[in-house]
């Protein structure tokens, strides 16, 4: 699916450069956001611009339509990366949802990161990149090897964004308890777990809540100790 929006996002680019050529051709991408519209992503376009480049997008129904499968596809992969338990110590602890999915990825990125790659095995022959060789040497066309890379490396791609803007689901993990000793509940500190195992472990649980009420009583004692000599 990858493949083939860029395919037809290069189509839309060559339209609107005859139609609209006062439109900025680069400086902005796009994503779909959970109602499957298409949002343009710039820092540095003006909203008239930004506006006018979204509505011409959201004319091009096969774009709207593989941008949504795709979000549906990687939102979902997700879920089965984590699985029944909703863990993983992987891409699928990143979270990932179709309300969030514009915020994190932009299409325009993956879908134009392998051209330079591309264009260097067609001018210089192959390169150092061992993981694009293989892909290029399928093909003498540009568009052919763009498409070759992005059908085999477009979940890598997509990865990068993620783990770049998406929150880490178990980065502040936190155990609530009850305090049996102060009649009161708590919550640990953020805790990272290695493994699913670990987190789902009984006694690794309890020696991390020890450890939570030993913190908190060394606080108390050193708020005692400071009331007390303050008041002598």
């Amino acid at each position: 699916m990858t493949a083939d929006l860029y395919e037809a996002f290069s189509d839309f680019q060559k339209t609107l450069s005859q139609r609209y050529p006062e439109l900025p051709q680069t400086g902005w991408g796009f994503s779909v956001n959970a109602n499957n519209e298409l949002v343009v992503k710039s820092d540095s376009l003006d909203e008239k611009t930004s506006n006018k480049l979204q509505t011409l997008l959201n004319h091009d129904d096969y774009i709207k339509s593989l941008s949504s499968s795709i979000a549906d596809t990687l939102v979902q992969g997700l879920e089965a990366i984590r699985g029944k338990d909703q863990w993983s110590m992987k891409i699928g602890r990143y979270d990932l949802t179709r309300e969030n999915f514009s915020d994190i990825i932009d299409f325009r990125k993956v879908i134009e990161s392998p051209i330079k790659e591309a264009k260097d095995f067609l001018q210089n022959g192959p390169t150092l990149n061992k993981e694009y060789s293989s892909v290029w040497f399928e093909s003498k066309s540009e568009d052919r090897l763009i498409k070759s890379a992005l059908e085999q490396y477009a979940f890598n791609l997509f990865s990068e964004q993620i783990k770049g803007k998406a929150d880490d689901k178990y980065s502040d993990y936190r155990i609530e308890y009850y305090d049996k000793t102060t009649n009161e509940h708590h919550v640990t500190e953020p805790i990272k777990f290695t493994t699913y195992q670990e987190m789902m472990s009984g006694d690794k649980i309890i020696e991390l809540i020890n450890k939570d009420k030993e913190r908190r009583a060394s606080i108390e004692q050193l708020i005692t100790t400071k009331d007390k000599k303050e008041t002598d």
